[in-house]
C-alpha cells in the first residue's frame, strides 16, 4: 500500500520526496561496522565505517550521524583523531584527548560526530569515517570493548533532509 495525503480539494496524492515539506526527512540510510579494528600510524585509513546514500534533489541535505564505539587508546602516546569523509573529501574531525586510567596504558570509550553536509547532488554518495594516532604513536582502536564474546558496533546514520 502506498502512503498517501488528502489534499484541499479532497483528492488523494501519493507522498513522494518532491511532495514533501521543507525540513522533512526523506529517507534513513544505516551503516555499522561490528569488527575490531586497530591503526598504529598517524596516517588516515578506513575504518570500514561507511554509507552510501542517492539524494532525491540537490537541493537536500545530509544528516550524518557517528557513533564510534569502543575507541581504544593503548598507550600513553596515543591520540585519537577520527575524520568523516563525504567521497575523499575531509567534512569534519573530532580529536578525542589522551585518557588516562591511573597507569595511562590504557582506556577507552566512544565518540559522536553529527554533522549537516550539502553535497549538492542527486548522485549516490559515500560517507565514511577514518581514523588515525595523531603523533603515529601507539595504537588506536575500534570496537575494542567487549564482554564475552560481544563487540560494540559503530554505526553511521545518513537522513537526507527536504530543503
Amino acid at each position: 500500500m502506498a502512503l498517501t495525503k488528502l489534499n484541499f480539494s479532497g483528492t488523494q496524492q501519493a507522498l513522494v520526496a518532491a511532495n514533501m515539506p521543507a525540513h522533512s526527512v526523506i529517507q534513513v540510510i544505516q551503516g555499522t561496522l561490528a569488527t575490531y579494528v586497530n591503526h598504529d600510524t598517524g596516517t588516515f585509513t578506513d575504518t570500514g565505517l561507511t554509507a552510501s546514500i542517492t539524494p532525491s534533489s540537490s537541493s537536500n541535505k545530509i544528516l550524518i550521524r557517528v557513533a564510534a564505539l569502543g575507541v581504544a587508546q593503548n598507550g600513553s602516546t596515543a591520540k585519537t583523531e577520527l575524520a568523516l569523509l563525504r567521497g575523499s573529501t575531509i567534512i569534519q574531525y573530532a580529536l578525542r584527548p589522551v585518557l588516562t586510567n591511573g597507569s595511562a596504558t590504557f582506556a577507552a570509550g566512544a565518540c559522536a560526530m553529527e554533522f549537516l553536509d550539502t553535497p549538492s547532488t542527486t548522485n549516490a554518495t559515500t560517507y565514511k569515517l577514518q581514523y588515525r594516532t595523531r603523533d603515529g604513536g601507539d595504537s588506536i582502536r575500534l570496537n575494542d570493548y567487549h564482554t564475552g564474546s560481544e563487540r560494540s558496533t559503530s554505526t553511521i546514520t545518513l537522513m537526507e533532509i527536504a530543503g
